[in-house]
């Protein structure tokens, strides 16, 4: 049994706590240490917490959503199949980004303002990232169900349930209780 294949083992309502935590948990521990509106002069004065659990939050999404994109791809027909070696480029580009972004915040690391263009690629680049890993996962719940009708619609769908994930993990647990579905079943191994 691969990683991969632990993932699927989660129940949704799991998928749901853990992403909802990792969201959560700083800003009630923050909230606790700084009663009141100081936090926000925390935030000011010690930027890098924040910007850092705002990269733990998307690694823990991407990484569940690359989970079970890969999966699923596996159990989907050969025709159907595709390549995750973009989907793992484009992952590292934007962990990449969000490092370097979070440096431009602390104070050992000032960048030159020409960069703010190459911020800017590398930003619109991550929400592509974002986007077509979305597409991705619902890419590969679809063609690992099988063959059916409305399949455009289907993996718009599982697309804007993750979409709304991004805000608020819902959606992340209604795929996965999907995904789970499809590896119970064993569809179309």
């Amino acid at each position: 049994m691969s990683q991969c294949d632990i993932i699927l083992r989660a129940r949704g309502w799991q998928v749901f706590a853990l992403l909802l935590s990792v969201w959560l948990m700083p800003l009630c521990v923050l909230l606790a240490l700084f009663p009141g509106p100081s936090y926000a002069n925390y935030f000011a004065d010690h930027p890098t917490p924040f910007l850092l659990t705002v990269v733990v939050l998307e690694a823990t999404y991407f990484g569940w959503c690359l989970a079970v994109a890969a999966t699923l791809n596996a159990r989907a027909s050969h025709s159907e199949r595709m390549s995750l070696a973009f989907p793992l480029f484009s992952l590292c580009v934007t962990v990449a980004y969000m490092l370097l972004f979070t440096s431009q915040f602390t104070q050992s690391i000032k960048w030159p303002s020409f960069l703010a263009w190459f911020f800017l690629a590398l930003h619109l680049f991550a929400m592509f990232t974002n986007l077509y890993l979305m597409w991705l996962v619902g890419r590969s719940l679809v063609a690992a169900e099988g063959p059916a009708k409305s399949r455009g619609l289907r993996v718009l769908g599982v697309f804007m349930a993750l979409w709304f994930s991004i805000c608020f993990p819902v959606g992340a647990w209604w795929v996965q209780e999907r995904a789970r579905r499809v590896a119970r079943l064993g569809a179309r191994l």
